[in-house]
């Protein structure tokens, strides 16, 4: 550690693949110290060239040479200092996303939905292609902190094929259902994709816009159970096939607010753009509204 009168800042000279860190009034070849948390910016900015202003060496940089200035002070940081941030960040996190689900067959997950209000569940109808009143009992709803609870009835829209509704037999805690967008998703707005691991411990978030069919027309093109509807809009996904991770029923949001549930998941292939199909849930906000309202009564 530096002691406390030490100047707050150091200069890392990248000579290639060597580096040379200079502290002022140290010398050279001063170390950084072990398991510290450090902010730097890099010099130059701008094309100027600065200058390194010490007594031993005083001179113009080379362009060769980039300088890293490090800011703030250098502050030990132990192993229970990390494990409780990355508590505090994993807590706020899951309230943030507390409205995520996974809908699970006997104690198998199989796909995602969103709490609408503390009764009602919401999820994309492919998830339920083989499903029949007398599986009900092996159909539960697993929620953020370990909760687990059981259906009392699925429903199916006549009006809107696209969608799923569950209701619960319980009401949850410490969960906050998520709110309908307000206005429609358009093609300048930067949506998030929003993906969680099996028992909603991990959460992944990727920015997406909207793209033209003919993208999902091609992802999908192989899978003969999906449709493009009027009620569905196309997003963008990874080039990577490996960084496609949606599955049915994922949300998608934009401002804090549901747009949509990914209707079959991902279908990402290598060297193509590719795209996954979204319900437009703007398009059902009235029909969903008076649902949730039915639910709550």
């Amino acid at each position: 550690m530096y002691s406390s009168h030490a100047f707050l800042w150091t200069l890392a000279l990248l000579f290639g693949q060597q580096i040379v860190l200079l502290e002022a009034g140290y010398g050279l070849g001063v170390p950084l110290c072990q398991g510290c948390r450090v902010r730097y910016v890099k010099y130059p900015l701008a094309g100027a060239i600065p200058i390194i202003n010490m007594e031993r060496y005083k001179k113009p940089v080379p362009k060769s040479i980039t300088i890293e200035r490090v800011i703030n002070h250098y502050k030990k940081i132990d192993e229970n200092q990390i494990k409780r941030r990355t508590t505090t960040v994993r807590s706020r996190i899951s309230s943030d996303y507390s409205f995520i689900v996974k809908i699970q067959f006997g104690s198998v997950s199989q796909c995602s939905g969103a709490l609408l209000s503390l009764k009602l569940v919401l999820s994309s109808s492919s998830c339920f292609r083989s499903f029949s009143a007398s599986k009900l009992d092996k159909l539960h709803v697993l929620i953020s902190h370990g909760q687990r609870l059981a259906v009392a009835s699925v429903q199916q829209p006549a009006s809107y094929d696209e969608i799923t509704l569950l209701i619960l037999k319980s009401s949850p805690i410490n969960v906050k259902p998520v709110t309908i967008c307000n206005t429609p998703l358009q093609p300048s707005m930067i949506a998030i994709m929003l993906m969680a691991s099996d028992d909603l411990s991990f959460y992944g978030r990727r920015s997406t816009q909207l793209i033209s069919n003919r993208s999902c027309k091609t992802s999908y093109v192989e899978d003969e159970q999906a449709f493009i509807t009027s009620n569905m809009q196309c997003l963008r996904n990874s080039l990577n096939p490996d960084h496609c991770g949606t599955i049915k029923g994922d949300a998608l949001l934009q401002g804090g607010k549901l747009c949509g549930l990914s209707a079959y998941g991902s279908r990402c292939r290598a060297r193509t753009t590719n795209a996954d199909l979204y319900v437009n849930l703007y398009k059902m906000k009235q029909f969903l509204t008076d649902a949730i309202q039915k639910a709550q009564n």
